[in-house]
This record gives C-alpha cells, structure tokens and sequence, in this order.
C-alpha cells in the first residue's frame, strides 16, 4: 500500500480538496472487511496528520490510522451518526482489566503523551478508537498481552452538538 507520508509536500496541511481526497481514497484503497465513518472534516484533518513525516508516533497507529482513512465513507458533518467516534469526541470506554468503564476524548495532538483523560489518535487506542460505534468491541496488543476494549457510550460529539470548530 502507497505511504501517503512519503508525499506529504503535495498540498499544505489543511488545504485539501475532493480532488486530493479522491485521489487518496484511490490510491490507498485495498479490499477491508470493515468500513469506517468518518466526516469530511476529521478527514481533512487527519490527512495533515497522517502526511507529517514527522510525527513521532508508534508505526502500527499511523498504519491503522491510514487504513481508516482510505476505508472511509465520508460523511459531511451534519449528517454523522451521534454514535460515531469522531475527532473530540467524548467516548465511555470499557475494559475487562478496568474496575469500571473510563471517559476519553480523542484527541489530534501528534504526541502519544496527552492531557489526563484525553487520547491521541496517532496512539494505538485512539487509532482504535476512531470510527467505531457504541457497542464496537476491538482489541490492541499481541495475543499475550492483548486487552479487549467496547465502546459503551459518546457521551459527547462534537458533530451532534454543532461544535464545528474544535
């Protein structure tokens, strides 16, 4: 699969266009299982991220974070399921190893390190987590220490609250 980082001197970060998202979705498409729903918005901006060479991030989060993105049905904004793990979204996460269920928000930063109760998309969880419905179940890790992860809630959207500048 094409690595969209090797070419990320195309277009400044934020300046993407349907032509540029046509041209990704095409080029980085292969046959997957799963389809992700992502908005156009959090498209443009994960684009940024992905193509940033330098972004110092685990492998693995920037492969599945690309995955994502030239799997993805886009939605514009407006018209994404409230139950959809967007960008900032506020998510309920729970785990076997966990006491009881843990609130995130998912967050941009290109840093694995994040404020207390936030997580980055470009870390394995966030990578995850983005995309994914209440009630998605997935797990991270290799088969020894791998941990299983659902989705209970979105407590909050961004997108379903009309927060568009977030």
């Amino acid at each position: 699969m094409p690595d969209l980082r090797a070419s990320s001197s195309r277009l400044p970060p934020g300046s993407f266009t349907n032509w540029d998202r046509t041209m990704y979705l095409e080029t980085h498409a292969h046959a997957s299982s799963t389809n992700w729903t992502l908005s156009t918005l959090d498209f443009d901006r994960l684009l940024s991220v992905v193509s940033a060479a330098e972004a110092p991030v685990a492998k693995g989060a920037l492969d599945e974070l690309d995955q994502k993105l030239a799997n993805a049905t886009l939605v514009a904004p407006n018209k994404i399921d409230a139950n959809v793990v967007t960008m900032n979204s506020k998510v309920l996460l729970h785990c076997a190893s966990w006491e009881e269920p843990r609130e995130y928000r998912l967050v941009y930063t290109r840093h694995d390190a994040c404020n207390p109760g936030e997580v980055s998309v470009v870390s394995p969880l966030g990578a995850g987590l983005l995309g994914r419905r209440v009630g998605a179940r997935f797990a991270l890790g290799n088969h020894a220490s791998s941990r299983s992860f659902e989705v209970v809630a979105v407590p909050y959207q961004p997108e379903s609250a009309g927060d568009w500048d977030l």
